[in-house]
């Protein structure tokens, strides 16, 4: 999940899923791949103006190559998958209301819990990287910028009210698009 294991999974990124019912011997595949944003075209990952041919910035040593930039700059995040694919496999396959699937993790990101040893080692690991976005230094980070430990208990209020707004059937994301 993206509040326990932010480095490995969540909402924002793609997943795949297997479902077996045992009474038929059945198994549905279901893809949540992330796709490709709507503005991408063959050359948006090499340039940030394809009819300039300008590279994404910050320009780079053409030692270095096109594609390094690519990964900083955003333009390599996909538009998420996993959401839809777990609304689609619920309504195939599941039994409780969707609302209520969410409860336990708005309860865990509003009360808090102790970081684990992989996230902590995963934050020590993205320290630097984490001190160029404000918000998330301000999460994963103490004030004096140094990663927060290994059974610090962390809470995140703002995942809260994205379970919420998913649970209660809105959409999440549209601003942006």
């Amino acid at each position: 999940d993206l509040l326990v294991e932010p480095q490995s999974s969540g909402l924002g990124g793609g997943a795949f899923m297997l479902h077996y019912n045992a009474t038929s011997r059945e198994v549905h595949s279901y893809d949540g791949r992330e796709t490709a944003p709507a503005a991408a075209t063959e050359d948006y990952l090499r340039y940030a103006d394809a009819a300039s041919k300008s590279l994404i910035q910050p320009a780079l040593s053409p030692t270095v190559g096109a594609f390094a930039n690519t990964r900083a700059s955003g333009r390599a995040i996909g538009t998420p998958g996993a959401l839809r694919m777990l609304e689609l496999a619920h309504q195939d396959h599941g039994r409780k209301p969707w609302a209520e699937l969410f409860q336990p993790g708005i309860k865990l990101a509003s009360n808090g819990f102790a970081i684990s040893g992989r996230m902590a080692a995963a934050i020590a690991g993205a320290a630097s990287d984490l001190k160029r976005d404000p918000d998330a230094a301000a999460y994963f980070l103490n004030a004096d910028g140094t990663p927060r430990a290994l059974g610090t208990t962390i809470r995140n209020p703002d995942y809260a009210a994205t379970l919420d707004t998913i649970a209660k059937g809105g959409e999440i994301g549209r601003a942006h698009v």
